[in-house]
């Protein structure tokens, strides 16, 4: 019975440790548009004056999110968050 404990917790770690890693992708690719875009949504919840420019500050936060992953230091980090959690193999 231990021993199906113990390989159940090993799954678990391995599939967390996993999860975390496809976690922090996800957030190193896309934080121009989580942070922008929260604060664009939010926007809308305002006058008209604020929700025009929150439809525009989403729009920059989109062509800054395609800009961004053109970049050295985005290609760099995610070179390293892909060694790290072993996505390349």
């Amino acid at each position: 019975m231990y021993g199906l404990l113990i390989f159940l917790g090993i799954i678990a770690a391995i599939l967390l440790y996993f999860c975390f890693g496809i976690v922090v992708k996800f957030l190193w690719g896309w934080f121009p548009i989580i942070f922008g875009g929260a604060v664009s949504v939010a926007m809308l919840f305002g006058s008209l004056l604020f929700q025009i420019i929150g439809v525009l500050l989403f729009v920059k936060c989109l062509i800054w999110t395609n800009s961004w992953h053109d970049t050295q230091i985005y290609t760099h980090i995610e070179e390293k968050i892909d060694k790290w959690f072993y996505f390349k193999d």
